[in-house]
């Protein structure tokens, strides 16, 4: 019956952690004459006139979409009970003079904002497209963006612009700045690729301590030359990586600089050292494969050079500069 059927709804709702519209039918006689109490707290839900008999009341209140993705993880006997729920409610509103909608104080189930989300519901998703860049901020952009000029292969812009703050906040804090690296178009990169280096000192928390130049160079200070020491530490895992089909032209240059850098491997397999005895976790690793090398940039910003996404033979043979002993193998349950 419908007294039963909003009970399994009820319990529904409950469960879903959500509240949902129901439309519950009742019986007059237990009522004040001429007047419903409440199904639930009269804070939430207001009572109204009706002198027929039987009379619908509202759960709480629900937009079309909302209602449509619930409906969407209900099981076929759920929806029948919420159908029948409905087809109640439908023969109620014939027969009750005063409509749920026209009750005093009763708000409209479906307002225009609700509309909208019902047509935002059924649209197209958004398509991804492409990747355009990735910003960082730092104390010396210019500086690490010639940084990435000399050891990424990438191509600083070489626009003299910069914005020239006037007034007062023009000389109390540092001028912005900001410059632009570029990578040309290839098979896999149609579109190029650029990042963005930027110091904005008028912004939030402007010269406060820790503001963003300040963290850069706080986590520089800290890490140290992490090369000496072959440690891969937590602020590591924000950074870029870029692909390049080999890294061995990559490691000949930073070392005839003098730059720090650490190379992981993500491979544990026939050939290596390691394997198969101190393969991470004794399980060998030849399915999902590749290299990758770190390096720091003007201030504190990781950047990581990767090849070998390709498989297990492709990794080994793109990265063969550096020695056995120092290529480590990614493992989460230690400090390096």
């Amino acid at each position: 019956n419908d007294e039963g059927a909003a009970r399994v709804i009820a319990a529904i709702a409950s469960a879903l952690g959500c509240l949902l519209v129901f439309v519950l039918p009742r019986d007059v006689t237990q009522e004040p004459k001429g007047r419903l109490a409440a199904w639930s707290s009269s804070a939430f839900f207001p009572s109204w006139e009706a002198n027929d008999e039987g009379a619908a009341r509202v759960l709480t209140r629900i937009r079309p979409h909302e209602f449509q993705l619930f409906a969407r993880g209900w099981s076929d006997l759920e929806l029948a009970t919420i159908a029948k729920i409905v087809a109640a409610e439908q023969r109620l509103r014939s027969e009750v003079p005063k409509a749920l909608s026209d009750a005093p104080g009763a708000a409209p189930l479906f307002d225009a904002a609700g509309a909208a989300g019902a047509a935002t519901a059924v649209a197209e998703p958004a398509t991804f497209r492409f990747v355009h860049k990735k910003t960082y901020a730092t104390s010396e952009p210019i500086k690490a963006a010639m940084f990435l000029q000399q050891f990424f292969g990438g191509k600083a812009d070489s626009s003299p612009f910069q914005h020239h703050c006037r007034g007062k906040n023009g000389t109390s804090l540092e001028q912005p700045e900001s410059k632009n690296v570029y990578w040309p178009a290839t098979k896999e990169q149609p579109r190029g690729f650029t990042v963005h280096f930027v110091r904005n000192p008028h912004k939030a928390p402007q010269k406060q301590r820790m503001n963003a130049s300040d963290l850069g160079l706080w986590v520089e200070k800290w890490r140290g030359n992490f090369s000496a020491i072959n440690r891969f530490d937590q602020f590591m895992d924000n950074h870029l990586g870029l692909v390049f089909d080999s890294l061995d032209p990559l490691v000949d240059s930073w070392r005839s600089a003098g730059v720090p850098f650490i190379c992981r491997t993500w491979c544990c397999g026939p050939g290596m050292t390691q394997f198969p005895l101190h393969c991470p976790g004794l399980i060998p690793n030849v399915a999902y494969c590749e290299q990758g090398c770190y390096v720091e940039a003007p201030h504190g910003i990781i950047v990581e050079a990767l090849c070998g996404l390709e498989g297990y033979n492709a990794s080994r043979k793109c990265l063969t500069k550096v020695e056995p002993d120092r290529m480590k193998i990614f493992d989460p349950c230690t400090d390096k």
